[in-house]
């Protein structure tokens, strides 16, 4: 495997990542009716791939001899973009229930 096709591969399991980690909050939002109950899930599940992730890309990159700081920042990328992905999706999840029970009221 080529050091490309590890970063490719780690963005785009970071992604998928985040994006199973947002329809699980939004489902336990919607179901539990709390927002931050929904919100908690999804940062324990996005924490957990984020971790899980930065592990294999660690044991992957260091299988491919990948210098210092392409490695850092890569993982960098990944750290610094965390919380703004917390942060769009609390408002979102906000937004997502703001609007499921103004329809349960019609």
């Amino acid at each position: 495997m080529s050091i490309d096709t590890v970063v490719n591969t780690y963005f785009i399991l970071l992604l998928v990542g985040a994006i199973i980690s947002f329809l699980v909050g939004v489902g336990l939002t919607k179901k539990l009716q709390s927002v931050a109950k929904g919100y908690f899930a999804l940062f324990g599940l996005s924490l957990l791939v984020l971790i899980a992730l930065v592990l294999w890309f660690q044991s992957a990159s260091a299988a491919l001899y990948i210098g210092t700081i392409p490695w850092l920042l890569d993982q960098a990328v990944a750290i610094i973009v965390y919380p703004f992905y917390l942060l769009i999706t609390w408002f979102l999840l906000k937004m997502i229930a703001k609007r499921s029970l103004l329809n349960d009221v019609r």
